[in-house]
């Protein structure tokens, strides 16, 4: 398996405005967790073009320049000691995008079920990681940590030999962007990648990456106090524990 050299993207992220995204609780919480993902296309009408590296690339950074840039940011602690995303022009986390070639067609590796649920007579056709990942000169793809020196975007686009098929594979934070929130940025990539001509493009509806939107609609939820923690409280009696401010120190000193 070879990989391409990985681009140049400081011109294509250029632009970026330096800015502070605050991570909540619940990001702070899945600091240690990530979102992957992995899509095929087809190229039914052979276009030699087809998903092509440069197009994915240029693509990429101009929906993260344009609304994104929380993912070419670096985790910290601020002053105050809360959570956040640094984004600073002068010192971006550039994303990790490599072109992979599997010596092997797509195809060897797509297996079938009869488990879909609404017609059991149909067959569902997925793709059998483990046996990639088991397969001579197959190396395992990368996964997003939360060291704020590595990325936290990582892009693999697969080639396969013989095969109409080509893969993107990618994986982010789970402490920026949850599952819906991938899939939608793939989205967005995507029509940044069909509309990559055109250097006016924005999308209609920007996504919003500020947290306080969702505070306000918590601000009623009183948390109930579960069995476990009474327990506890019970068999420590008048016992006083030492709770920090602050979890954001504790949880991002330890980002891997």
């Amino acid at each position: 398996m070879l990989a391409s050299t990985t681009p140049s993207l400081g011109d294509l992220l250029a632009g970026i405005e330096p800015q502070e995204i605050e991570l909540g609780t619940l990001d702070l919480a899945n600091s240690g967790t990530r979102v992957d993902g992995l899509y095929f296309y087809e190229n039914k009408d052979n276009d030699p073009d087809f998903m092509s590296f440069d197009k994915l690339t240029r693509s990429l950074c101009a929906v993260i320049a344009k609304h994104y840039p929380v993912l070419v940011g670096r985790p910290t602690v601020n002053s105050e000691g809360k959570g956040v995303i640094v984004v600073d022009p002068a010192s971006l986390c550039m994303p990790d995008v490599k072109e992979i070639h599997i010596d092997h067609p797509a195809e060897s590796f797509f297996a079938y079920s009869s488990k879909d649920k609404a017609d059991p007579s149909k067959e569902v056709k997925f793709f059998d990681l483990p046996k990639f990942y088991n397969t001579d000169g197959v190396e395992r793809l990368p996964h997003a940590t939360y060291h704020r020196d590595n990325a936290l975007t990582i892009v693999r686009v697969l080639r396969f030999k013989d095969s109409p098929y080509t893969a993107v594979a990618y994986s982010l934070l789970h402490g920026i962007l949850d599952g819906t929130a991938a899939i939608t940025f793939v989205r967005h990539w995507a029509k940044y990648a069909r509309n990559i001509d055109n250097a006016d493009y924005m999308l209609s509806t920007p996504p919003i990456h500020d947290r306080n939107v969702l505070y306000s609609r918590f601000d009623h939820i009183e948390p109930a106090e579960l069995p476990f923690i009474k327990h506890f409280k019970d068999l420590s009696g008048t016992a006083k524990f030492d709770s920090p401010e602050s979890i954001a120190p504790i949880l991002l000193s330890t980002p891997d």
